[in-house]
């Protein structure tokens, strides 16, 4: 399985809305790199930061998560940033693509970046240290089998 090369990867961000700057940053350098991110999340946590998520509509709030998953239906990569705090919903994303890569047994590659913090995290097709380590290798060329 190649998804890099001549292709542009389509790649899922993961992370905790709570450490936006780290993935505002990594989801920059991603696409400077070539990449396509599936669901720029980001932006609406930014255009929300001044809103208690309690004040946010119950059909704003499922209208979010709906496109979140359809991002993480269309990627090829799914990267998780691994939260340092707590965060639910970039867990229930790491779920819905391990069970979507279950199901294909080709895509997406799961990747998994930072702080060991759930046996789900184990499950990912490659693990780094850093958010570095993952960044460098996601810009290089990514070969593989797929899952057996």
């Amino acid at each position: 399985m190649r998804v890099r090369g001549d292709a542009v990867t389509a790649l899922y961000l993961a992370g905790a809305s709570k450490e936006l700057p780290l993935c505002e940053t990594l989801r920059d350098r991603l696409t400077a790199a070539g990449h396509t991110v599936t669901r720029n999340w980001m932006a609406d946590v930014r255009a929300n930061e001044h809103r208690p998520d309690s004040d946010i509509s119950k059909a704003e709030r499922a209208a979010f998560a709906r496109a979140d998953l359809e991002g993480v239906a269309a990627c090829n990569v799914f990267w998780l940033v691994t939260p340092e705090g707590s965060s639910i919903g970039a867990w229930v994303e790491l779920g819905y693509a391990l069970r979507r890569a279950e199901e294909s047994k080709f895509n997406p590659v799961i990747v998994v970046s930072g702080p060991w913090r759930s046996i789900f995290g184990d499950l990912a097709d490659y693990a780094f240290a850093t958010h570095e380590d993952a960044f460098t290798f996601l810009c290089g060329e990514i070969t593989g089998e797929a899952r057996q």
